[in-house]
């Protein structure tokens, strides 16, 4: 898993593309390596990784040991989480009459 700010992906020209994240092409060829899941989420979210039956809650605190650079490589999740079938974006919504930051 890796995280990186939004600003670190620039917008490339001509539909040329980004690279997210390494993958080395004989890894990827061979099928042992891949990007399975990315996903946009704005600062203060938390993220809910889905592997089988089990899943758990990420908030800054967890995430911030996955934070890197775009195009390093991403670091393992815990044993048991390593095969994610899904991801889910938890973003705080102000109660009624509230305000958003930058509002």
């Amino acid at each position: 898993m890796l995280v990186f700010g939004l600003s670190e992906l620039p917008e490339l020209p001509k539909g040329k593309g980004n690279k997210i994240i390494h993958i080395a092409a004989k890894d990827f060829k061979a099928g042992t390596d891949r990007l399975k899941h990315l996903v946009v989420f704005p600062e203060g979210a938390a993220l809910t990784i889905y592997a089988g039956r089990r899943h758990f809650r990420m908030v800054f605190g967890n995430l911030a040991n996955f934070m890197g650079n775009r195009g390093q490589r991403g670091k393992k999740l815990p044993r048991g989480f390593q095969g994610v079938d899904a991801v889910e974006v938890e973003t705080k919504h102000p109660k009624a009459g509230e305000t958003s930051p930058g509002e």
